[in-house]
């Protein structure tokens, strides 16, 4: 496989090729359509015509020059089909590497913002003394003691006593 001269500095690029040649053609094209009736006037449409078309001859002959500096252009097909779709890999490929990267940083950054938070004992005084801390705390020590004496409860009624003693029974 030959390898493309993709950092060459001779290397064109496709959008920087000068292949506008249908101006001079329509001039041949006009110059032949005219029929003059005077000879020393068909001689120079005639000159004129020949001129243009070694005009034209020259601009083919550049537009082939600069299809050569292409990149690739000594590749087959398949070998560019193939590396067509090795960059189309990489591209997806990074994209999706972008898009991990900008997820990372969101996550970074309020990692970042949290520990800030956290580390700043005037804000957690603050908050400590705001009504809404202050509520969830009395509600969260309330659900505490109530789930405790329910536990209590249970642990002291007869029902318990009377399965543990059923367990016991049926495991002797």
């Amino acid at each position: 496989m030959a390898t493309p001269m993709y950092g060459s500095a001779n290397a064109a690029r496709a959008e920087e090729l000068d292949v506008e040649f249908l101006g001079i053609i329509y001039e041949i094209i006009r110059s032949i359509d005219r029929d003059p009736i005077d000879s020393a006037q068909k001689a120079r449409d005639t000159q004129d015509t020949t001129h243009k078309i070694l005009e034209l001859n020259n601009k083919l002959q550049q537009c082939r020059e600069q299809i050569q500096k292409l990149p690739g252009i000594e590749c087959s097909k398949e070998e560019q089909l193939k590396r067509l779709e090795a960059l189309r890999k990489q591209l997806i490929l990074k994209k999706e590497l972008l898009l991990k990267y900008r997820n990372i940083r969101r996550f970074m950054m309020l990692r970042w913002l949290l520990h800030r938070i956290l580390n700043n004992e005037q804000l957690i005084e603050k908050l400590s003394q705001s009504y809404p801390i202050r509520r969830a705390a009395q509600m969260t020590a309330y659900l505490y003691n109530r789930a405790k004496m329910a536990q209590d409860d249970i642990s002291g009624s007869d029902a318990v006593k009377r399965l543990s003693e059923r367990k016991n029974s049926f495991v002797q």
